[in-house]
């Protein structure tokens, strides 16, 4: 199960210590306050930090969706303890809300990072920008991924300017609407990849993903006129 999502030979090469240690390899998924769903070959388990990861987390960070982690699991519970985390090989990073300095990983292991903005009113060279700093310094592959062609008068065009600015990055024009560009975007995930989307609220982030799975996951919400901006949809994905 857990090779479905991006388990590998470098990964059971880092962990043969912890499975010395009678643990199990997971990857968390869904990242809540106190506890972590967390993907095993036995199935989701709802799981809690060990009292030492967590006291070692406060100088380290917590850990968070994307990671690999060391666990041993309740029998019969449906529920696991974490002890430890294996090595990230790419991380994106923000400053925590309480501290100016106190950087904080939000996501781990990420291989394929589409940055996402819309060909309309909203197109923002220097916010894209912004977005594709971040991208680069995770060190995951970037993809800038131009949604709502359908809406652009000479989308090729902006795709050129856009271009210049994206450091050599692949730049893609897709419309899901119209079925465009949704192959060429397919070809830059490999199986066993872990893709990650980022861009601002409206540009289509939740209907690529849903074109992406071939069904309605994420809910979406209608472009407003008035400004040509979305309102910010959420939902957590099982």
């Amino acid at each position: 199960m857990i090779e479905q999502y991006g388990w590998s030979d470098a990964q059971q090469l880092a962990f043969e210590p912890h499975a010395h240690a009678g643990h199990l390899p997971g990857r968390i998924i869904l990242q809540q306050r106190l506890e972590l769903l967390v993907a095993t070959d036995v199935g989701m388990l709802t799981s809690r930090l060990s009292g030492r990861l967590r006291h070692e987390a406060r100088e380290a960070g917590h850990p968070t969706a994307g990671d690999w982690v060391a666990l041993s699991v309740k029998p019969g519970a449906g529920t696991a303890t974490i002890h430890a985390v294996l090595p990230r090989r790419t991380a994106f990073v923000r400053r925590a809300a309480d501290s100016v300095q106190t950087l904080q990983v939000i996501a781990a292991n990420i291989d394929v990072v589409f940055v996402v903005t819309s060909m309309n009113a909203d197109l923002n060279p220097r916010r894209l920008e912004r977005f594709l700093a971040a991208a680069w310094q995770s060190g995951a592959r970037p993809v800038v991924v131009m949604t709502k062609a359908d809406l652009a008068e000479q989308p090729e065009e902006q795709a050129a300017e856009i271009a210049t600015l994206a450091a050599g990055c692949p730049v893609l024009v897709v419309s899901v609407r119209q079925g465009l560009g949704l192959d060429s975007l397919m070809a830059h995930l490999s199986p066993g990849e872990t893709c990650a989307l980022i861009g601002s609220s409206g540009v289509g982030k939740s209907t690529l993903v849903n074109a992406l799975l071939g069904e309605e996951r994420m809910a979406t919400q209608e472009i407003r006129e008035a400004d040509a901006r979305g309102r910010h949809t959420g939902e957590r994905m099982n």
